[in-house]
């Protein structure tokens, strides 16, 4: 392996340990944000079905 390459792939692997560092945060807030959508589908799918006559 060259300097350059050697070099090169410190980089990358700086790249990819950081972006893996930030992957739990950016899940967590996309499940948060998953929140709303999943209490607007409940309440739609609540709406949109009929009553249950035999009560």
């Amino acid at each position: 392996m060259t300097v350059t390459e050697i070099l090169a792939l410190i980089g990358a692997l700086t790249v990819i340990l950081t972006a893996a560092a930030r992957l739990p945060q950016a899940l967590s807030e996309f499940l948060h944000a998953c929140v709303p959508v999943l209490t607007a589908l409940h309440h739609l799918r609540a709406a949109l079905t009929p009553p249950d006559d035999d009560q």
